[in-house]
């Protein structure tokens, strides 16, 4: 079997986990199987093992993307500027909101909030407060919207 160029690997490894990221958001973790990211990459089975041996692999590979999302969205200035940006992303952007509903697939709570903590900056002396909240109104939001917004569906 003839070897591929290393650009031609490059820009297949990104299909994948491109395919990857937006199965996650679309349709959760449950559609992260190497038969459906095959079928949406375009490549083989054999094509995503040759990349990633392991679905952990593969998960790694997407946190960068997981981050890029909410840090775009975010104003991490202060504890109350996160709170108030997370409320208008919540309220206003459902591909946020879909990618915040599955983060979970990428992150523990643990581990995602620490993350936040590490962002946030001004004077706040518990920016976990203000992450807390945040996270208790993503939960009421989609509750009251019966996932119908593109959140927790």
């Amino acid at each position: 079997m003839p070897r591929v160029s290393q650009e031609v690997a490059a820009q297949t490894r990104q299909k994948i986990i491109d395919a990857s990221f937006s199965l996650l958001v679309e349709q959760g973790n449950d559609a992260l199987t190497f038969t459906k990211i095959a079928q949406a990459a375009k490549v083989s089975r054999s094509g995503i093992n040759a990349h990633f041996k392991k679905k952990s692999e593969l998960l790694d590979a997407l946190k960068p993307m997981l981050k890029k999302v909410i840090t775009d969205k975010l104003d991490f200035t202060s504890g109350k500027k996160f709170f108030d940006s997370w409320k208008d992303a919540i309220d206003n952007d459902s591909y946020f909101r879909n990618v915040i509903a599955h983060a979970n697939a990428l992150c523990n709570e643990k581990e995602g909030v620490a993350g936040l903590i590490e962002l946030i900056g001004g004077d706040d002396e518990n920016p976990e407060d203000h992450i807390l909240m945040a996270i208790g109104y993503a939960v009421v939001h989609c509750a009251k919207s019966g996932g119908k917004s593109g959140c927790c569906s």
